[in-house]
């Protein structure tokens, strides 16, 4: 019962940080302001809601869906090279931020945090069956 109550939980914070997202979005083209919410708030919570997606593709199509750290490391590098090195070049509506960059490696230590205290490595193998 206990480890099921977690998985809920991983799955609700999951969901919430998908709607913040949408939310900040939507603030972000309606009330166009200078401020931390409207620059960074997505940067720093979409790292965790990609992790979580490609976690739950990878759990349903049966592949090791545990993101260990490099992996995770890895996601972080790969967006801040597309999104803050590459994209910028090719293209005016990019800019290129390094505080974007922070938010992507705290949103990554945040999501790693988070899967290390619900401990779901042992919640999708007894699932599993293994």
């Amino acid at each position: 019962m206990a480890s099921r109550l977690k998985l809920w939980t991983y799955h609700i914070l999951h969901f919430i940080l998908i709607a913040l997202y949408g939310i900040s979005l939507y603030m972000k083209f309606l009330v166009p302001n200078q401020s931390f919410l409207n620059h960074y708030l997505a940067d720093l919570i979409c790292m965790p809601i990609i992790f979580y997606l490609v976690g739950e593709i990878f759990r349903i199509l049966k592949i090791n869906s545990i993101l260990s750290l490099p992996k995770i490391i890895f996601g972080v590098v790969y967006f801040s090279f597309i999104f803050e090195f590459l994209l910028p070049q090719f293209s005016n509506r990019y800019t290129r931020d390094w505080y974007d960059v922070l938010m992507y490696c705290i949103g990554g230590l945040f999501y790693y945090v988070v899967f290390k205290l619900v401990n779901l490595a042992s919640l999708y193998i007894s699932s599993n069956g293994k």
